[in-house]
């Protein structure tokens, strides 16, 4: 629709010029210092949009060359995310498989590639899972709780899982849960 009324005004445009020149060729004189530059109104007119149509583009040249950083931002971004979906599926897999470490340490890279808390969250819960199910002693799952405490540096992040975990720790009444709980 943009594009029609576009069109719809060129054609306008083209129109009124055509009016205004055809009662005479038109000519502009242009002084700049000492030179004089003769020229006609339809020369003129040629002139003024090419600047402006190297003007436009120049500036959404430079617009982008000067986004190039954020855009580079985001791309990084989106590829941690994907990196951290990709861990992550496959932790789950080794968890369904019974592969409780394996599913442990990329349930782990999972957290690590990850920005965002609440993505992290569903991934804790795997890891939590998988230590309760590795039956290990309580000082090797000690040292696994705290490890994965060490991915949720921030008061923000802490308090986000805090929240979580109470509630699903209403739900489960899960040793491990309360364990960690207590931790943050």
């Amino acid at each position: 629709m943009k594009l029609i009324i576009k069109i719809v005004l060129l054609f306008i445009l083209a129109i009124i010029i055509a009016a205004v020149s055809s009662y005479g060729p038109g000519h502009v004189i242009l002084f700049i210092g000492e030179y004089r530059l003769d020229l006609s109104f339809a020369t003129l007119l040629v002139i003024i949009l090419v600047v402006y149509i190297i003007l436009h583009y120049a500036s959404m040249f430079f617009g982008g060359v000067y986004n190039i950083p954020g855009g580079i931002r985001q791309r990084r971004h989106n590829m941690a995310l994907i990196k951290s979906r990709n861990y992550f599926n496959l932790a789950a897999t080794n968890y369904f498989k019974n592969e409780y470490q394996s599913a442990y340490n990329n349930a782990l890279k999972s957290i690590s590639q990850n920005v965002l808390v609440s993505d992290k969250f569903p991934v804790l819960l795997l890891a939590i899972d998988a230590i309760n199910l590795m039956n290990d002693d309580d000082k090797k799952t000690l040292i696994r709780l705290n490890k994965l405490l060490t991915k949720f540096p921030t008061n923000e992040e802490k308090s986000y899982v805090r929240d979580e975990m109470i509630k699903i720790n209403k739900t489960r009444n899960n040793r491990l849960y309360t364990e960690f709980l207590a931790k943050l």
